[in-house]
C-alpha cells in the first residue's frame, strides 16, 4: 500500500461556502484560532456538494 500523502485532520467552522446553496462548490473554513484567516476548501465532490446543500436547505429552514 502506498502513501497517498493525506494531511493530518483538524477541526475548522464553517463560515460560509462558494457557489449555490444546493450545491456548494467550496466551503469558507476558519481553522485554529477564531482570528484565523479564512480559507477556502478544495473543490466538493458532487455527492459531499449534494448532503452540504440539503445540511444548508435544513438549516435555512429551521
Amino acid at each position: 500500500m502506498t502513501d497517498r500523502g493525506h494531511a493530518d485532520t483538524i477541526a475548522g467552522l464553517v463560515v460560509g461556502f462558494t457557489g449555490p446553496r444546493l450545491r456548494p462548490q467550496r466551503l469558507a473554513l476558519v481553522v485554529g484560532d477564531e482570528d484565523s484567516q479564512i480559507r477556502l476548501s478544495g473543490r466538493l465532490e458532487p455527492v459531499l456538494a449534494a448532503h452540504i446543500g440539503a445540511a444548508l436547505a435544513d438549516a435555512e429552514d429551521g
